[in-house]
């Protein structure tokens, strides 16, 4: 197919072309690749994106308005040109809402209630934390007091893998991935997002059984948030969820096991939900810190936002991994020099956040620095976004985690 006349708008900048040529050639599919989480219009006459404002639309964003705007961190409760924000609320505060500074606010250490989360607990299920992020989390100072209540963009894999019953994991699993593909491309898609679920609804929609929807009528607080969650998950997702779930089987990385699968396969997918999480919490805490100003095009910001994040994980992805790892990589490699380079792009994140500590922003370059050296930036690092998340957050911070290999190498 010879067509010349083909041109792909992307979505936050509908009249700027990122392809014009052949089509069906490597470049063709390398551009439509590069944009695999974009809306993407094809057409002879572009037209406006659904979620971008006309009246607002620029199609250039200039990279030092971008360094002004980051470092300004000007407050914003009102959304960028063109997002979409939805109504729902499962949380004491939108995730989204900058609040005031608590960074002079001190209470008492609240009591634990439950699991305590900030320290890494064993399960034979669930793969090993990097050591030095385990440790920052284990002493995040939880006498500040905290800007929000966020809840949890995916489920927790202590919930999802960590019952001691194994038709229980093969029940919560089965939940998962029923809606496991449809969630993570409602994650990368900013317009379509909800707020985060509390734990309770996680699990609320996990321990969902087919066969007992009908007692969710009954006028019981449990009975009521089952019906609230599965109601949720049939409105954003109706095409998903009336067809019933695989019992049987699931598909992982195109290879279908018997469910339950064996507990290697379980901590492959406890380790994607992990990492997941933490590029998701990542992003959403730039977003908070680092707001999106009116003055430009928010949209434009969006994506140099992701374009830095993703820089950050060694597959070059902001949000979900496009195969699994073959080994330690990126901020879970196995030694310090292999972590430079990961440790070098988060650093380039976290430095536009307000207060940041010494340690950090004086850090100097991180190229020239020895193993030593890198070793402490590296900790002060973990400690400053563990002890940040929380104060945003109101809750533990989700760390990088080891893939579980056969054989995985110690952290150095």
């Amino acid at each position: 197919m010879h067509q010349t006349s083909i041109e792909m708008g992307l979505g936050p900048f509908p009249t700027q072309a990122i392809y014009s040529g052949y089509a069906g050639t490597d470049e063709h599919f390398s551009a439509i690749w590069r944009s695999a989480y974009r809306m993407l219009d094809i057409e002879h006459i572009l037209i406006d994106d659904a979620f971008v404002e006309k009246d607002k639309m620029i199609t250039a964003f200039p990279e030092h308005a971008t360094i002004a705007m980051a470092t300004s961190c000007i407050p914003s409760t009102t959304p960028a040109p063109g997002v979409i924000r939805s109504t729902h609320s499962h949380t004491k505060s939108h995730p989204y809402d900058r609040q005031h500074s608590t960074k002079n606010k001190v209470t008492n250490t609240p009591n634990i209630r439950g699991m305590n989360k900030f320290v890494v607990s064993a399960n034979t299920r669930t793969p090993r934390p990097v050591n030095v992020w385990a440790i920052a989390l284990a002493n995040v100072d939880r006498a500040k007091a905290t800007a929000n209540t966020w809840g949890y963009w995916v489920p927790e894999p202590h919930i999802l893998v960590g019952s001691e019953g194994i038709l229980r994991v093969q029940n919560y699993l089965r939940n998962w991935f029923w809606v496991r593909e449809a969630w993570y491309y409602m994650l990368a898609h900013r317009a379509l997002r909800f707020d985060p679920l509390p734990s309770k609804l996680w699990r609320d929609w996990l321990q969902n059984d087919a066969d007992k929807v009908k007692e969710y009528t009954k006028d019981s607080k449990c009975a009521k948030r089952k019906a609230y969650v599965m109601n949720l998950f049939k409105q954003h997702f109706p095409d998903v969820v009336s067809q019933p779930p695989a019992k049987d089987t699931l598909l992982w990385y195109n290879q279908r096991y018997s469910s339950p699968p064996p507990d290697s396969i379980i901590r492959q997918i406890a380790w994607e939900v992990l990492e997941i999480t933490f590029r998701v919490e990542l992003l959403e805490l730039d977003r908070y810190l680092v707001p999106a100003n009116s003055r430009y095009n928010g949209s434009g910001m969006e994506l140099f936002r992701q374009e830095r994040i993703a820089k950050a994980f060694p597959d070059g992805q902001f949000m979900r991994p496009v195969q699994l790892p073959t080994s330690d990589r990126g901020l879970a490699a196995a030694h310090i020099e292999d972590r430079r380079h990961s440790l070098s792009a988060l650093y380039d994140v976290v430095r536009r956040w307000p207060d940041v500590p010494p340690e950090i922003g004086c850090c100097g370059r991180l190229r020239d620095m020895d193993d030593a050296a890198l070793k402490r930036f590296e900790a002060a690092l973990a400690k400053f976004y563990v002890q940040t998340f929380y104060e945003v957050s109101g809750r533990a911070a989700t760390i990088p985690y080891h893939f579980p290999l056969s054989s995985a190498p110690s952290s150095s």
